[in-house]
């Protein structure tokens, strides 16, 4: 193969593992760091392969240009994740200075659905996970003249409870129910949840 997987290290969050994999490509002979997940450190799941989590940038010479290894663990704050990676600028079986680096992502921010063509509406459904009595919150990356709202579903993928749209990017905010008295009508199986966003990506949500 072309491009070669020889590092990872892996730490643990939000139930699951995530692994920041060192991509060597043979023929550039070049470094980045993709991202992989598992449930289990044994099954392991690679997120759009080929798209750098922590990729090269700039030109020859430039300090991340030729290689980049994550660091072994993600540091979380209360406002952003800190990925601290070793780069260098050169290629990776040459001669070549070492830094230290720093990258850092939104919360929550490792991966997300966002459209193809970010202008046009997208949606997004999710198997029967919702009872009608949790908070719903959600983490999304809203573009100024975008929008996201969520809808829920009952066994008849009919839509019972519609939220406020949301135009700002968000973390961990609580979702508004137009009429949440609607949301009695669950079954024991609860509902899917339906994501509609346009100029957005969704990123997280979760039950609490």
């Amino acid at each position: 193969m072309n491009q070669q997987l020889y590092a990872m290290p892996v730490s643990f969050h939000g139930g699951i593992y995530l692994g920041l994999v060192a991509v060597h490509d043979r023929t550039t002979d070049r470094v980045w760091t993709d991202l992989s997940w598992s449930p289990d450190t044994r099954t392991w799941h690679r997120v759009l392969p080929g798209t750098p989590l922590i990729g090269n940038d700039g030109e020859y010479g430039d300090y991340d240009w030729g290689c980049v290894y994550a660091a072994a663990n993600p540091i979380f704050r209360d406002d952003e994740i800190r990925l601290y990676y070793g780069a260098s600028d050169g290629l990776h079986t040459s001669w070549r200075n070492g830094f230290l680096c720093l990258a850092t992502l939104r919360l929550d921010g490792f991966a997300g659905y966002k459209a193809s063509n970010v202008a046009q509406s997208a949606s997004l459904t999710t198997v029967p996970v919702f009872n009608g009595t949790a908070s719903l919150q959600v983490s999304a990356d809203i573009a100024q003249d975008g929008s996201l709202v969520i809808q829920a579903l009952d066994d008849s993928v009919q839509v019972i409870a519609e939220s406020q749209a949301m135009t700002m990017s968000v973390s961990d905010a609580e979702i508004k129910w137009r009429d949440a008295g609607e949301l009695t009508k669950l079954t024991v199986n609860g509902a899917q949840l339906q994501f509609l966003f346009r100029n957005a990506t969704v990123c997280s949500f979760k039950l609490v």
